[in-house]
């Protein structure tokens, strides 16, 4: 579990707010919910719980299997965020969601190059609607 930030803190308060307007209330009556079931300050997000490849690999495959499974069954919300970025761009690159894990399919990575991969914040949710945190790793490919 996560310690929640004050700017979390901040967002969960103006979804309170936004709570008293018809059009907003049932969404800020379960952001209350949901921030109530946690003591402590500490909330439920999705998180990472295995990295393919592992941050900091080397030697990885042009042609591995690029992969994010989560600690608890998600939902996607956006995978059209997801990226890969090296020296050579990365094509082909497109995400699919499966229970807990986000697989990246991609075109064959360029040889010895180092790979930064990044979910960005909300790409998936909880059965609680939270979103995760931005989440980066890196690799670097084979060498020739």
């Amino acid at each position: 579990m996560a310690k929640v930030t004050l700017e979390e803190k901040g967002l969960l308060a103006g979804a309170l707010v936004r709570a008293k307007t018809a059009k907003d209330r049932d969404a800020g009556v379960e952001v209350f919910k949901v921030a109530s079931k946690y003591h402590g300050g500490y909330v439920d997000f999705p998180a990472a719980e295995t990295l393919a490849p592992a941050d900091g690999a080397v030697d990885v495959a042009i042609d591995a299997t690029v992969s994010i499974e989560f600690d608890k069954d998600v939902t996607a919300v956006d995978l059209d965020g997801i990226t890969i970025d090296a020296p050579t761009e990365v094509t082909g690159i497109s995400a699919s969601l499966e229970t807990r894990t986000v697989t990246i399919a991609h075109d064959a990575f360029a040889n010895d190059e180092l790979h930064t991969v990044t979910i960005p914040a909300d790409a998936v949710r909880n059965a609680h609607g939270l979103g995760n945190r931005k989440i980066v790793w890196n690799f670097t490919t084979v060498g020739l």
